[in-house]
């Protein structure tokens, strides 16, 4: 049986939103990381930063040079959707239409990082509003992004939130009925562990049932809910490793070490995430 190596682990940049860009590429380079999850946020890039396309593709490309100077590449572009203003689901078809077409924006921008995954979340419906009304509008929003997506040959990736992140998709189940409801088959799933053990689910269910969807995983330790520095939290993370093994997953995994107690020094939080790879669960 195959392993999953280091090859295998890709970084987020989002736990470096209080240091530059650059500092993040040199703290990849230290810890010979290849593979970039990008986060699209300031101040590392936001579309909304931008008058017009043609300044926010020259920046990208500027980017692009950089990351194609230090041999790594886009695995996955990650628009910051969970934040105002965007949102799939809101009440508003206004809203929802700008998050559309800003979501449209972040597939061209994706392509100029040469990646042709794009990251998307379910956003959340308003509590006070009928939960049926708000699915219908999760699943219209959805379907939109996919058809559009589908004419640039991007895949679409959705993963599961934290009950105080969504009232939609936070658990197995949620994702399952998602795909009932899509006309598309550009959609895949990231599983979060950590969204999945606050909704007490388990690693083999969700192979068991979404294995040929699932095509990303967003890996950390958690006390169940945080995202914390591998080693530091009670997730089984070697059993979800076997797992993986165990189904042939050999796409790639993110650590998403995305705490605010880590800002000051996310350097350190990726070195000892990938120190801990090493030591304990003998990936190397």
């Amino acid at each position: 049986m195959s392993k999953i190596t280091l090859d295998n682990f890709s970084v987020m940049n989002v736990q470096y939103l209080q240091y530059s860009f650059d500092y993040f590429l040199n703290s990849m380079k230290e810890n010979n990381i290849k593979n970039i999850e990008f986060w699209a946020g300031s101040p590392h890039y936001s579309r909304l930063s931008f008058y017009n396309s043609l300044s926010a593709e020259n920046y990208l490309k500027r980017i692009k040079k950089k990351l194609d100077s230090l041999n790594m590449k886009t695995i996955m572009y990650t628009p910051e959707l969970l934040n105002y203003p965007f949102n799939l689901s809101s009440n508003s078809l206004e809203e929802r239409n700008i998050t559309l077409d800003y979501l449209k924006k972040s597939i061209c921008d994706a392509k100029i990082l040469d990646c042709n995954n794009l990251f998307i979340n379910s956003g959340c419906g308003l509590r006070d509003h009928p939960l049926k009304s708000n699915w219908e509008k999760n699943v219209d929003s959805i379907n939109k992004i996919l058809e559009l997506a589908s004419e640039y040959n991007t895949k679409i990736v959705i993963e599961q939130l934290q009950p105080y992140e969504s009232n939609l998709i936070t658990n197995r189940d949620d994702l399952l009925n998602l795909y009932k409801e899509v006309e598309f088959d550009n959609l895949d799933v990231c599983l979060d562990v950590v969204a999945m053990e606050v909704a007490k689910e388990n690693i083999e269910d969700y192979f068991s049932i979404l294995k040929e969807n699932i095509k990303h995983i967003h890996f950390s330790d958690g006390n169940p809910s945080g995202h914390l520095i591998l080693g530091e939290g009670q997730l089984p993370l070697n059993k979800y490793i076997n797992c993986l093994e165990k189904n042939n997953y050999y796409n790639f995994l993110t650590l998403e070490i995305n705490d605010s107690i880590y800002w000051e020094n996310p350097h350190k939080s990726i070195k000892n995430s990938l120190e801990f790879l090493r030591k304990n669960l003998n990936i190397i």
